[in-house]
């Protein structure tokens, strides 16, 4: 028989197992709720960090700073809404206020928060209705300052409308009141088109200016990197207060061809004036000159230049020490870039480069080797500054195997942006590693422009 006492015991098991059911409950629902969340907070994070981003990069965009903000906070909403459906596993998503905010010295902050609210199950049991969920993400935009250079060779005639629009939709892509931006052009010389702000280095770029610029571009003339490099090197190093974050950008469709400096003749003081030479890349090619290399496609005047038609230059350059050692169109005691480097002190342009220029043949192969040698040579020695270098080739011609070595014109630019897959004997893992891109027809070419504006904005958050 059951005493009062059993009875009693009973009474207080069934309340202790009671309790503990309730723990229980709460213990598991606090476990689904809890993992329910993380996994709200999760895409929350990635929604915010999105939209931050975006943001950064639509900042870019407007000609004034409330137009640059409206089209920051709509791109961060765009892609918050893209990146986190209303609903999402039951949520309800709250996008707060998207703060722009301009720091001066070129560096702005893009500031996302946002919330998520979404439903309890078992924790309902204690009052819980609701789990809410908070994420918040800042992008700081760098400053920049950037040398853009473009190829206007006779090879480009074709293309000129292509090209043409992809660079004005480039220059679109930065803030034309915030970066700092140097246009420049190059065919058998170089010209600066727009240069970096003077005399103070104020931020912004004139870029109607540039777009102007850009809409009057001849396509005619031969190759000659050099002088594209060198100009946006010089306007680089002459800005007194550089901004964290200096790239070069250079677009082509074609290997080197040209070379600029003072030369020795047989007629002694024939020419007293630098002027480039140039040679195609064919099996012999047939050179040609005396060229400005500070303008596109000028033959020098008098006895400097001989004209298509004429007699070949080589006949009136020496056939000894027509090459000086050193790259020095610009200036004659120039002792900087070697025609042909020492391998030792610079692993980039191993071609050979002699003297010997008693035949087309001669001439054409150091015209072609320097022409290489120097460009990977200008380039090296910008990114030992610090300077970011990104390609861009244009046609199948690039692809294509030609010149006294019989290279391939891509790997010339893969060398001068230092790529992870650039050729062996150039790449230099302590140096910042640029980005070529690559469009195999005029139809590509905005894709291809495109490619290389977001990887420079993602480096400049």
């Amino acid at each position: 028989m059951r005493t009062p006492g059993f009875r009693k015991i009973k009474g207080q098991i069934a309340l202790m197992t009671g309790l503990l059911i309730l723990v229980l409950v709460g213990v598991v629902g606090l476990a689904i709720d809890s993992g329910l969340g993380y996994i709200i907070k999760a895409r929350l994070n990635a929604a915010v960090d999105a939209a931050s981003i975006a943001g950064a990069r639509g900042v870019v965009i407007g000609n004034t700073q409330a137009a640059q903000t409206a089209n920051a906070q709509a791109a961060a909403t765009n892609f918050f809404n893209a990146n986190y459906a209303n609903g999402f596993m039951n949520s309800t998503p709250t996008l707060g206020d998207i703060r722009v905010n301009y720091l001066g010295n070129g560096q702005i902050t893009v500031d996302v928060a946002a919330t998520a609210a979404v439903p309890v199950n078992l924790m309902g049991i204690f009052g819980f209705n609701m789990l809410q969920v908070g994420s918040a993400a800042q992008t700081i935009r760098r400053d920049l300052d950037m040398a853009f250079v473009v190829d206007t060779t006779g090879s480009l005639r074709d293309d000129a409308r292509a090209v043409r629009a992809a660079s004005r939709s480039f220059l679109e892509r930065f803030n034309a009141n915030v970066d700092r931006v140097a246009l420049m052009h190059f065919a058998s010389g170089g010209v600066v088109d727009v240069g970096f702000r003077r005399p103070d280095f104020g931020r912004g770029f004139d870029r109607e200016t540039m777009i102007r610029r850009i809409d009057n571009y001849q396509f005619r003339g031969w190759t000659n990197y050099a002088e594209g490099l060198w100009h946006a090197r010089d306007q680089l190093n002459s800005i007194t207060n550089p901004s964290g974050l200096r790239v070069i950008v250079f677009f082509s469709d074609g290997s080197p061809n040209t070379i600029s400096s003072f030369y020795t003749f047989r007629t002694a003081n024939r020419c007293p004036q630098a002027g480039a030479i140039a040679s195609d890349e064919g099996s012999t090619g047939t050179p040609t000159g005396l060229f400005s290399y500070s303008l596109q496609d000028e033959l020098l005047p008098g006895n400097c230049g001989q004209s298509y038609n004429g007699n070949d230059i080589w006949r009136y350059v020496s056939t000894t020490a027509a090459l000086p050692a050193f790259y020095n169109a610009h200036r004659r005691t120039d002792q900087e870039f070697r025609f042909a480097p020492n391998p030792t002190t610079n692993p980039s342009g191993l071609r050979t480069v002699t003297n010997d220029n008693s035949s087309r043949q001669r001439l054409y192969t150091n015209i072609n080797n320097a022409s290489r040698n120097i460009a990977e040579e200008m380039a090296w020695q910008s990114r030992r500054e610090g300077i970011f270098v990104f390609t861009l080739g244009l046609g199948a011609n690039l692809n294509q195997r030609n010149g006294p070595n019989n290279e391939r014109g891509d790997e010339v630019l893969r060398c001068m942006a230092n790529t992870a897959d650039a050729p062996a004997r150039c790449r230099i893992d302590t140096q910042p590693t640029g980005v070529y891109a690559f469009a195999a027809n005029a139809d590509q070419l905005q894709q291809a422009f495109d490619k290389l504006a977001s990887q420079i904005l993602r480096l400049s958050r």
